[in-house]
């Protein structure tokens, strides 16, 4: 999992390389094993920070939870250092421990998902992703703007369909627009090797026919205790927690995510 994504070093990674990351979350409550093998091609090298390790990467994914499985494919292009543009399919099958369909988009909390308590339901998706990234190194302070424009296409009982990552309904074919601004300052960065960022971010996600808001504001921290351990490149811990400002059901409550990872060299 990539929060953010930003270096001013020239060719620092291995051109195809493994990651593989747990999450966990509370409200909504979650568990997520991630492995993604990504091919990268640096395409252009300068002096200017601006122009310097542009490239094109492919990649290929696979998400393991308790109620899901997801593959996915993407491709990402880095112009210039300031902007990137990532596009994305993924098709999901759920293993029926997993609430998915609802009648109504008036009330999905976790009370009515306890009430279908052994009587959840099986289905498949797939999503096409669209997003184009704003990043910008000013000193220490990071500036990261996210966008992700995301149709969907849900195949079930319907007519409302639970979407995991957003927590909100959509209809079988329905969109999801959502935006996250992350103002982050560089605590410690040592050589590359040990670094540590952290600050805050505001996240705002609209669903497109089912007209449903959600609204977070939170912190984000992010930590490489060292470039290398156990051999693995890139270990890493992250944290985003936070409230939400505005959603259908879980409105002033508290989150919390947290996870970890490595890389794996090829």
């Amino acid at each position: 999992m990539i929060l953010f994504s930003f270096s001013n070093k020239t060719s620092a990674e291995a051109k195809a390389k493994i990651a593989a990351d747990i999450i966990t979350q509370y409200n909504p409550i979650g568990l997520a094993g991630i492995i993604e093998l990504d091919n990268r091609y640096i395409y252009h090298k300068d002096t200017s920070p601006i122009w310097n390790g542009l490239y094109f990467q492919e990649g290929l994914g696979v998400t393991v939870t308790p109620a899901y499985l997801t593959g996915s494919v993407s491709l990402e292009w880095l112009p210039i250092a300031i902007f990137k543009l990532r596009l994305g399919y993924d098709a999901s099958t759920y293993f029926g421990n997993y609430k998915l369909s609802f009648d109504s988009t008036s009330d999905f909390g976790d009370s009515i998902r306890k009430e279908y308590k052994g009587n959840e339901d099986t289905g498949s998706s797939n999503a096409a992703l669209i997003q184009p990234t704003l990043q910008m190194k000013l000193g220490k302070v990071i500036l990261v703007n996210q966008t992700d424009l995301t149709r969907y296409s849900f195949y079930g009982d319907g007519p409302n369909f639970l979407v995991n990552q957003y927590d909100l309904l959509v209809e079988k074919k329905d969109s999801i627009i959502a935006n996250k601004l992350q103002v982050l300052y560089e605590v410690i960065n040592e050589n590359d090797k040990k670094i540590l960022i952290m600050g805050p971010y505001y996240e705002f996600v609209r669903t497109d026919n089912t007209d449903l808001v959600s609204k977070r504001l939170g912190g984000i921290l992010y930590y490489i205790p060292n470039d290398i351990i156990w051999g693995r490149k890139n270990p890493r811990l992250f944290i985003q927690s936070g409230v939400y400002l505005s959603d259908p059901n879980r409105k002033n409550g508290f989150f919390i995510i947290a996870g970890g990872g490595l890389d794996f060299g090829i």
